[in-house]
């Protein structure tokens, strides 16, 4: 049997009643964001050898990148079967965004080397860590002040933080922000440790 998510703690559970936690969590986050990455590194590498054209590129690039974002987002949320009307607005956003980005990233093509393609396209892996953790503030209902990832911080797209949200069964919920506690956690992300270990909702 999968894991199913419940709707009362926000957890995945096992079979067996184990809980995933919020670091497992970030780590399985972490996982597919590489996973993708090394994906559109491949489509790169196809561009760069002439396997296929620019606008085949530009068109494959905009399915990787939608269902990226959607993927990631679902999985943060809960899965498909946890999902509202907002939650759609919520992904179209994100789409929309990325597919914004990836739109002017096929214009300068011409102008960039292998090597910069490739690192431009994983880019839009690294993207799945912002669109997971919106899905996680969106299953407990909240309107967080920042993402990992969200591009508000030094590290960027790089961000290995993340939101450790513990709802009990009676209804009450805390926030906390977790960095990865090590030399190369950036400046803004330990201020957010240090402002957002709780986060208090208005």
């Amino acid at each position: 049997m999968p894991w199913t998510f419940n709707r009362f703690t926000k957890q995945y559970v096992s079979p067996s009643g184990r809980k995933l936690t919020a670091q497992a969590s970030a780590q399985l986050r972490n996982q597919f964001a590489a996973a993708r990455s090394e994906i559109a590194k491949a489509m790169a590498e196809q561009l760069a050898s002439g396997a296929i054209t620019q606008a085949e590129f530009a068109a494959q690039f905009a399915v990787f990148v939608e269902d990226t974002m959607t993927g990631a987002y679902l999985a943060g949320r809960g899965g498909a079967n946890a999902i509202v009307n907002t939650d759609l607005d919520s992904i179209l956003k994100l789409v929309d965004d990325q597919l914004g980005f990836a739109d002017a990233f096929a214009k300068e093509l011409d102008g960039l080397s292998a090597d910069e393609i490739a690192n431009r396209a994983s880019l839009y892996g690294d993207a799945a860590v912002g669109a997971y953790e919106q899905g996680i503030g969106a299953s407990h209902g909240a309107d967080l002040p920042g993402y990992a990832g969200d591009w508000e911080t030094i590290c960027k797209s790089g961000c290995r933080c993340y939101w450790s949200i513990v709802s009990t069964m009676d209804g009450d919920t805390t926030y906390n922000w977790i960095t990865a506690s090590d030399d190369a956690v950036c400046e803004d992300c330990a201020r957010r440790g240090r402002e957002w270990a709780p986060w208090v909702p208005a």
